[in-house]
């Protein structure tokens, strides 16, 4: 009696866990259409799982790039231009294990300028998604200057031009009478197919741009 007792808890323990993880894995699916009939189903399927991950989503498709130009306000033909996430990512490699500050410093600057996009773009598809009579480059600019009255826009501004401030003091470059651009890019991730292909282009698309603003002195920059 007990076997046969046992054989059924395992068949039916067995049972749970397929359905669990044949619900998990569906719930994480790109379809969004999977997902709502889940959701509708079985409302409270989210919560008991806890499924917030993302193991099936596909991988981004591109990496962005900050770009710092910095011109002599008296003479702007003379600019320096400073690739920004790149070479925090250089730095902490080449400082592994002991990169707490480097991982921090990216950290730092990649939420801020995640979040500044975010802004930007909202719930726009970037870049690509055409609304009639609107480039993307006007879209930018239109989109910056209805964010400048928001306090969160300005405070990752703040953040980003110390930064630069941090990075040219690095470079041994005096900021006095300087003045910076903050210019996001979006660069395609060489697919693993055309990884032989010496005629893929990755071409940078701007995504997020600024005017010129001076730099300050009045934020330390160590």
């Amino acid at each position: 009696m007990k076997g046969y007792f046992y054989r059924i808890l395992s068949s039916i323990a067995i049972l749970i866990f397929l359905l669990y993880w044949t619900g998990v894995i569906v719930s994480t699916l790109p379809s969004k259409y999977i997902r709502n009939i889940i959701t509708d189903k079985v409302p409270r399927f989210k919560t008991v799982s806890g499924f917030g991950w993302r193991l099936f989503t596909p991988p981004h498709t591109y990496n962005h790039r900050l770009y710092f130009i910095v011109r002599d306000i008296k003479a702007p033909q003379k600019s320096d231009t400073v690739e920004v996430l790149e070479n925090i990512t250089r730095q902490k490699q080449q400082k592994v294990p002991f990169n707490q500050k480097e991982r921090a410093m990216d950290y730092l600057v990649q939420i801020n300028v995640t979040e500044m996009l975010r802004r930007v773009w909202g719930f726009k598809q970037m870049p690509g998604e055409d609304i009639p009579g609107t480039t993307d480059s006007s879209y930018i600019a239109k989109a910056v200057v209805d964010q400048v009255s928001s306090s969160v826009y300005r405070d990752c501004l703040a953040t980003l031009h110390n930064y630069c401030k941090v990075v040219l003091n690095e470079q041994k470059m005096d900021i006095r009478g300087k003045e910076v651009k903050i210019i996001v890019t979006r660069k395609p991730i060489r697919p693993y197919k055309e990884r032989n292909n010496k005629q893929f282009i990755q071409k940078e698309t701007p995504v997020f741009e600024t005017a010129y603003q001076q730099l300050r002195n009045d934020a330390a920059t160590n």
